[in-house]
């Protein structure tokens, strides 16, 4: 089966907590404002659902599309996963898949 791209690889909604706990970050979620929060070493990424905005250490950043709440997960653009962490995210043709490489710190 042949499947076409996403138009750009960051419009693809992804789950925010597994993604961002893979590479060793700890996500929260506060049900009565719909915010997830996520905390990796010193750095701290808030997203509330419907909201295209996140804060990372107190600063906003739009990340163009909103936040939703689907299946009980808070799925966000992968493009946010990339802006938030500094992580890297590519689309590989030939796999027709999309690849998010996280560094873990080790000690």
């Amino acid at each position: 089966m042949n499947r076409t791209p996403p138009k750009k690889v960051g419009q693809v909604p992804v789950p925010l907590d597994p993604v961002f706990e893979s590479p060793g970050a700890e996500a929260g979620w506060e049900e009565g404002t719909q915010m997830m929060t996520v905390t990796k070493d010193k750095e701290q990424v808030k997203i509330q659902v419907g909201s295209k905005v996140m804060e990372k250490n107190g600063e906003e950043i739009d990340f163009g599309y909103p936040a939703v709440l689907e299946g009980g997960r808070t799925m966000i653009p992968l493009s946010a996963v990339s802006e938030s962490f500094s992580i890297p995210v590519d689309w590989n043709r030939d796999e027709q898949r999309i690849d998010i490489t996280a560094e873990t710190e080790t000690e």
